[in-house]
């Protein structure tokens, strides 16, 4: 599989789904908070508990539902969240950051 991010510090999805929660320029929350506010929400602990055979809600399990959710989307993210801007796929340049 191919690197992720843009300059290839991950080496796959997995890795990835872990640090944009935890980044400070982008949610900057703890594992431990992202657990909590999951946990407390009854919606995902009903979708937690179907997909993972189990009421205990782990950050790793809060990741691997990410990982899941973004490979059902086969390369469709970008389309959705920004419906006006191009696909970005792996031949896209990377930007200049000078």
């Amino acid at each position: 599989m191919e690197r992720q991010f843009w300059d290839g510090r991950d080496q796959d999805l997995e890795a990835q789904a872990h640090g944009p929660m935890q980044a400070e320029p982008e949610m900057a929350i703890s594992k431990e908070m992202a657990v909590k506010r999951i946990s407390s929400m009854a919606g995902y602990q009903e979708q937690f508990k179907k997909a993972f055979n189990e009421d205990n809600i782990t950050f790793k399990k809060i990741a691997d539902a990410i990982v899941t959710f973004l490979k059902a989307l086969d390369g469709e993210l970008p389309t959705i969240i920004y419906p006006k801007l191009p696909a970005v796929t792996a031949t896209t340049p990377k930007p200049d950051m000078k």
